[in-house]
């Protein structure tokens, strides 16, 4: 087979491809490169803009119309219009939810690293301090445990360790959002970037690090702090017991995501991307009196779901124990 039969083969075989799977090829050639930088540059080398991984499936899916609704009347050309807005928008909405999805964990990344690095260097710090008071050290004649509360580690347990839930359950809970989205809209094909992916694996190690630190601390003060309870005769309880229940643990964590919320963030990241492929195909046929009107009532829409509903995605998402 000569050149030329095998590019109309790929050219016949890339006609029949859907939106769907268009955009599964996107997110499959930017993990072919290792970081996000490469895959920008990799653009320079093509051609032309028809042949780039962002414009080719516009023009194949114009042709997918045209073949779908062949003739030259007008009533043909209109319906293969129509057709080929209808594909072309489904799959910029998938392209975008690629990009928006890199650029919402990318910024969250950065935040997550920083608030793991922190949560980190402060347990270190106050783990310090409840061993310094261990050692009955005085100031005005008592021991520094006798400044605090019931707790000889109320400065951990009472803001370190809310903090370091918070942080968990976040990253947990966005980690599953694009998993959600990644199973239902691109067929379970990773979307993210190699180099963003790694950043996320070295910040879970950071997060599971910040555990096992904590757990090990708790495991330390077993033998060493004597717990007070307010239970109803003033006895002194189980410190064993009680440590337990402030034990970190991501999987359990996990186990009580509100699963509802999840596919909930999904489809609010996925409704967001289709809005504006929507905006960007009324732009491209310069109807911009359509284009106002859409904003416009999207805008209604946005500030009404915010004054019924937290829209932001965020920790409260979990089921309580």
């Amino acid at each position: 087979m000569n050149q030329s039969a095998i590019l109309k083969r790929i050219e016949n075989v890339e006609t029949q491809l859907t939106p769907k799977e268009w955009a599964v090829r996107l997110a499959d050639t930017i993990r072919n490169f290792p970081s996000e930088d490469e895959f920008h540059d990799s653009i320079l080398g093509y051609a032309s803009a028809d042949e780039t991984p962002f414009m080719k499936p516009f023009f194949a899916l114009k042709k997918q119309a045209e073949k779908r609704q062949p003739g030259n009347t007008p009533d043909d050309e209109d319906t293969q219009n129509r057709m080929s807005r209808k594909l072309r928008a489904e799959y910029q909405a998938l392209k975008l939810l690629i990009f928006q999805c890199n650029e919402k964990m990318t910024h969250k990344a950065d935040i997550w690293r920083l608030r793991a690095s922190l949560q980190l260097s402060n347990m270190m710090i106050l783990a310090l301090q409840d061993i310094v008071e261990m050692q009955g050290v005085k100031i005005n004649g008592k021991d520094i445990a006798e400044h605090k509360g019931d707790f000889g580690f109320s400065s951990i347990t009472e803001d370190w360790r809310p903090k370091t839930l918070k942080l968990i359950a976040e990253f947990f809970l966005f980690d599953a959002v694009v998993k959600a989205i990644q199973d239902k809209y691109f067929d379970g094909h990773s979307i993210l970037f190699r180099d963003l992916e790694d950043r996320l694996s070295a910040i879970k190690a950071m997060i599971d690090h910040v555990i096992v630190t904590f757990n090990d601390y708790l495991k330390a003060l077993e033998g060493k702090i004597i717990i007070q309870t307010q239970k109803e005769k003033g006895e002194i309880g189980d410190k064993a017991e009680s440590l337990k229940l402030l034990t970190l643990d991501s999987e359990k964590t996990k186990k009580h995501f509100d699963q509802k919320s999840i596919l909930a963030g999904a489809e609010a990241w996925a409704k967001d991307a289709k809005d504006k492929a929507t905006v960007d195909i009324i732009d491209e046929m310069g109807r911009c009196e359509e284009a106002k009107r859409f904003l416009w009532n999207l805008a209604k829409e946005q500030t009404q779901a915010r004054k019924t509903e937290n829209t932001e995605f965020d920790s409260n998402h979990i089921v309580s124990e």
